[in-house]
């Protein structure tokens, strides 16, 4: 394997850790002490979201080869990304994120279109770093600030 995602494993260790040590800011650490469960949860998740969708976009590329509609490569991303955390969910009993309100497409697709637009001009460390911490950090301010997708109500017609 390449030694690129041994070093962004460290760099998702290094950022657990920088956000378990960012607990004790006052207004962060009021939020993570009511939600800290939650909080690591999610954390956890949008690392496992953010891996997958790169890891996903890598092997799309490999499997397929050269000349590839990128679209593919974006589609490769986000359903290993997606996939993965449906897996996850089902496993442990309960409704797929992407089934719910969460914000967890999103990310990932604009996570793996970024990745697909900048290996091939970028360094493929700095590439992946930045299409992950893109999809982590939708993932986190949409846990943070509460934000969900619309969902229709059924109501009595």
């Amino acid at each position: 394997t390449e030694p690129d995602y041994y070093i962004m494993a460290l760099v998702c260790i290094v950022t657990s850790l920088l956000c378990f040590h960012l607990a004790f800011i006052e207004p962060i650490g009021k939020f993570i002490g009511k939600h800290r469960h939650n909080f690591f949860v999610e954390l956890t998740d949008a690392i496992g979201l953010s891996i997958f969708c790169v890891l996903g976009v890598d092997a799309t590329r490999e499997t397929v080869g050269a000349g590839v509609i990128p679209l593919i490569l974006v589609f490769g991303g986000f359903i290993t990304g997606v996939g993965g955390g449906m897996l996850r969910d089902i496993c442990s009993a309960q409704i797929p994120s992407i089934f719910r309100k969460d914000i967890y497409l999103i990310p990932a697709v604009l996570g793996s279109t970024l990745y697909v637009l900048t290996y091939p001009h970028w360094p493929h460390l700095l590439a992946v770093c930045v299409a992950s911490a893109l999809i982590m950090s939708i993932r986190l301010l949409a846990y943070f600030f509460k934000w969900n997708m619309p969902v229709h109500k059924q109501g009595n017609e």
